[in-house]
């Protein structure tokens, strides 16, 4: 086993070239090469100052043709361009911010679309990096799912109990006229400006239909009742 970590070592050192050039009396640079059989596969630069840059294909020390880059300035940067150097995705973490966003840049426009947001908190945020306080994913734009799960420990079957107190229909229509909106749901002003609670509205929603079901159960009996008073009417004449 050691013989073979020696000879693994010469083959090493063999196929790799190390330079050390001196560039100015200031900095150093330290350009490695690594080869196999006919082929460069990358570069790895490292001067005195805190840049490093590893560049891929092609190699150019210049970072206007370097495939990824690695640098400090405003923050922490790891940047990734497409072959046509038109595009920039980017992991940044901003000076003095305990953050990391993931970006898209399109280079000749200069436009920035930020993709992704995180935070030490556990928040996490999709095409945005507002986070509201209380949120742990944050979305800024329409999300498309094949199903959804929200837990919701107040489920409205309280509406069949024997003391659940409704309004009649007269107080109901009353109120509808005045508030245009039922009772116990947001009005359109307030979802406007809060939003809703998708797993609170569910429950207000099914709410109003068992309190419907109840209204058609209460009708269904007084219109029987006209029934029979009719069928006894009539019996009369």
């Amino acid at each position: 086993m050691k013989k073979d970590y020696v000879i693994l070592t010469i083959v090493f050192g063999l196929v790799c070239v190390l330079q050390l050039k001196e560039l100015t009396a200031q900095e150093q640079q330290l350009d490695v090469k690594a080869y196999y059989k006919p082929y460069n596969y990358g570069k790895f630069l490292s001067t005195t100052s805190t840049s490093v840059g590893l560049f891929m294909d092609p190699i150019d020390f210049n970072a206007t043709s370097a495939r990824l880059m690695i640098q400090k300035g405003w923050g922490d940067w790891i940047q990734l361009y497409s072959q046509n150097m038109k595009h920039e995705w980017a992991f940044h973490n901003p000076t003095e911010e305990d953050q990391l966003v993931i970006y898209h840049r399109d280079v000749d426009a200069g436009t920035i679309t930020y993709m992704m947001y995180f935070n030490p908190k556990g928040q996490i945020g999709i095409g945005t990096s507002k986070m509201p306080i209380d949120a742990k994913l944050a979305v800024e734009g329409k999300i498309y799912a094949r199903e959804i799960e929200v837990n919701n420990n107040s489920w409205p079957d309280y509406v069949f109990t024997p003391d659940y107190k409704m309004l009649t229909l007269s107080e109901l229509e009353a109120y509808v006229n005045r508030y245009s909106h039922l009772p116990g749901i947001p009005s359109a002003e307030t979802v406007s400006k809060e939003g809703i609670n998708l797993g609170e509205m569910d429950g207000l929603l099914l709410q109003k239909v068992e309190e419907l079901t109840l209204y058609v159960i209460e009708l269904k009996k007084e219109i029987e009742e006209l029934k029979v008073k009719q069928r006894n009417s009539s019996n009369l004449k």
